[in-house]
């Protein structure tokens, strides 16, 4: 076996702190996509329990939602699909609810939405 030289030792530690410091790099590009998908999963999660609060309350912080405002927020809910079962839940109690008290004009609409929602959360 030959003698290693300086030059060869020298070599060895380049490529040792090359790849050291692709590992490093691998392992914090790694921990920030994590980090990033944790944080976007739970704006997710807080905007679609805003969505259900919006929708059951009929108002913001504003005032009433317009009708319009409320079935377009009925129609979003089907884009979230990791919270499909809660999203099927509480639109069916929603609906009894509002098929009790809702005026019958108002009725209509927000129950046919909630039905059109409820057949593609079906699919």
């Amino acid at each position: 076996m030959k003698d290693l030289t300086i030059q060869d030792y020298a070599a060895i530690a380049t490529i040792a702190a090359l790849l050291i410091s692709m590992v490093s790099i691998a392992f914090s590009a790694w921990r920030y996509l994590n980090i990033r998908s944790q944080e976007m999963e739970k704006e997710r999660f807080e905007t679609f329990h805003n969505m259900l609060k919006l929708i059951s309350k009929g108002r913001d912080d504003i005032g009433p939602l317009k009708l319009v405002s409320q079935i377009a927020y009925i129609h979003e809910l089907n884009k979230y699909s990791e919270y499909k079962a809660t999203s099927k839940q509480c639109l069916r109690m929603l609906r009894k609810e509002w098929a009790a008290k809702e005026p019958a004009e108002t009725k209509k609409d927000l129950l046919q939405a909630i039905d059109e929602v409820l057949a593609e959360l079906e699919k």
